[in-house]
């Protein structure tokens, strides 16, 4: 396991090397290594969720999602991949019953409390681990991604909860550092186009969990609210497709125009928790 630390080698010692199951997620997987071992120790794990082969998966995201999440340690402070969705990446390249090998990148910011300002940028990372046990399989039901331009705003969930209404509709929730969004959906009878329409399917946008300077919100939802939410798969296990929309802003916000979503894409299990 190597890699670029802010432009110094990073090698990881044979003996720390791991790639361990996590058991309770779906196609998780914990890949391990330290560099210069013993007080100035520098470590990376990258955790991986929802994997069943090869593929581009985003760092930044929480188990709900199809991707992982990465970590930087020395003696003085420890680093992650921020939540927003799309703070690195790992390229599986290979997947066996007992292999994985891949490349990841990824920049690093202090976690949440830490008393240190400083970033890393982990570069050119490639990894060739023996797996203990082949991944558990990921089912039909689990896993996810969603991705809209929110006005000048690239936006990547790193998480979601969905919530059935009873009625044949969902409250899906997605969310990341800058954003909450949520979509209503009620009456979905199949794939199709299914016009915003206040409030049975509607889209609204409210705070992240730990905004970035100048971000502005919030938006919807409401009955000027226009958009189209396009279904391509819509089953017990599944809802995919693409959309749309322009939402006004929220009165008491600091959002003082609408804004425009394009080019929505979303997958998304509906396992229940």
């Amino acid at each position: 396991m190597t890699a670029t630390v802010d432009g110094e080698a990073w090698t990881a010692a044979t003996s720390s090397l791991s790639a361990t199951l996590i058991e309770d997620v779906p196609g998780g997987v914990l890949l391990e290594g330290t560099a210069n071992l013993g007080v100035a120790y520098r470590q990376i794990t990258i955790s991986l969720y929802n994997i069943d082969g090869p593929g581009t998966y985003a760092l930044g995201v929480t188990a709900s999602m199809y991707g992982g999440y990465a970590t930087y340690a020395i003696s003085g402070g420890q680093w992650h991949s921020p939540y927003t969705g799309a703070s690195g990446t790992v390229t599986v390249q290979e997947l066996s019953n007992d292999r994985i090998k891949g490349t990841f990148q990824f920049h690093a910011t202090p976690i949440l409390g830490s008393q240190t300002p400083d970033t890393h940028d982990i570069t050119g990372g490639q990894f060739d681990l023996p797996l203990e046990s082949p991944l558990a399989a990921v089912p039909d039901n689990v896993g996810g991604s969603l991705q809209v331009k929110v006005g000048d705003v690239d936006y990547s969930a790193s998480y979601f909860t969905v919530t059935p209404n009873g009625t044949g509709g969902y409250l899906l929730t997605t969310g990341n550092d800058d954003y909450q969004f949520g979509i209503f959906l009620d009456g979905v009878d199949g794939p199709g186009p299914y016009p915003l329409s206040f409030p049975t399917r509607s889209i609204v946008i409210n705070p992240g969990t730990n905004p970035s300077d100048g971000v502005s919100c919030c938006w919807g939802p409401s009955v000027e609210d226009t958009g189209t939410i396009t279904l391509t798969t819509a089953s017990a296990e599944r809802l995919a497709g693409t959309f749309s929309a322009t939402l006004n802003p929220r009165d008491g916000t600091n959002a003082t125009e609408s804004v425009v979503l394009v080019g929505g894409m979303f997958d998304l299990g509906l396992a229940m928790p």
